[in-house]
């Protein structure tokens, strides 16, 4: 689209194709399918390079949360002791995203305006609130 460039090489890592395009390119937005494990420290660079990223992860919103590789994009959580001896789940920073797309099928999504605010509230227990639902038809 325009004059979007389109980065890949089967002999690098799709980290080494980010780090690249971030330190040679400048782009305002980069796109990412799929982001691997490998990639989450580049993940963050591009964060705090103030690049704008759309990128997909494969599961569901709470999946975000409990596998630890990805729940480093939406802030990263640790188990804290709580008063009384509970253990208690925190965020440890701010999400990556601005917005999260939840695909729950191939006709329905959610969208969710504040990522930090929804995980918060799946810390606590309590299902996240969309700020908005679309069903297709």
């Amino acid at each position: 689209v325009g004059p979007a460039r389109r980065m890949h090489d089967d002999r690098k890592s799709q980290s080494e194709l980010i780090d690249e395009s971030i330190k040679y390119r400048a782009p305002d937005i980069i796109v990412i399918d799929e982001i691997l494990k490998d990639s989450m420290e580049t993940i963050f660079t591009v964060r705090q390079r103030n690049v704008q990223m759309i990128a997909s992860a494969h599961g569901s919103l709470s999946d975000l949360v409990r596998i630890g590789h990805y729940n480093k994009l939406i802030g990263g959580i640790t188990s804290t002791i709580a008063t009384g001896g509970k253990m208690k789940l925190e965020k440890t920073d701010k999400s990556c995203f601005e917005i999260i797309i939840e695909l729950l099928s191939p006709t329905s999504m959610r969208v969710y305006r504040n990522p930090d605010e929804c995980i918060e509230r799946l810390l606590r227990g309590k299902a996240p609130i969309p700020d908005y639902s679309y069903v297709y038809r």
